[in-house]
């Protein structure tokens, strides 16, 4: 799994003000993106019942203490934690397999065939669903430590995926 490359939100700043959850990953979002954080606490604070914020970073910062959950764990396990999310989000069926089919693309790095970690190579989802399924949340809360519960990956998992609008 991997991300668009840059430190910069995905989308646009006003995304954030029509989530449902933010989803908010190796970030102290409050003190480098204060701004930003400023419009994620007010939304959050206007919509306490609708609004979910989730902060994953081995730091606890004023970002983590403003979350609704905060995912800890040891530094370097972050890409267990995501496919464990994505495990969940796969083996329970609550992806859009149209959407799927249509617009995603799969990437897995194999050592000794590929040269670029973060590119690797394509992949079919059935290959990419092969590879993730070792990475139950139990799997990945004893790599991950920290607070990490197989409980609250699945918790996370079914929000990201059910949550009709989510920002990351």
């Amino acid at each position: 799994l991997t991300s668009f490359g840059t430190d910069e939100p995905a989308g646009g700043f006003a995304d954030f003000e029509a989530s449902d959850t933010t989803f908010i990953i190796g970030s102290n979002t409050a003190e480098c993106h204060p701004i930003l954080f400023r419009r994620i606490m007010k939304h959050k604070l206007a919509n306490p019942k609708r609004v979910m914020v989730i902060n994953v970073d081995p730091r606890v910062s004023p970002t983590s203490r403003i979350a609704d959950i905060h995912m800890q764990f040891k530094p370097g396990t972050d890409l267990a934690l995501m496919n464990a999310i994505a495990h969940v989000i796969i083996e329970e069926g609550l992806y859009d397999k149209e959407f799927v089919e249509k617009y995603c693309s799969f990437h897995i790095f194999s050592k000794g065939r590929d040269k670029v970690p973060l590119i690797g190579h394509e992949v079919s989802f059935e290959e990419y669903k092969r590879f993730v399924a070792k990475y139950t949340p139990e799997y990945a809360a004893e790599i991950c430590g920290g607070n990490i519960t197989p409980e609250m990956i699945r918790t996370v998992a079914r929000r990201f995926a059910k949550t009709k609008t989510v920002s990351i």
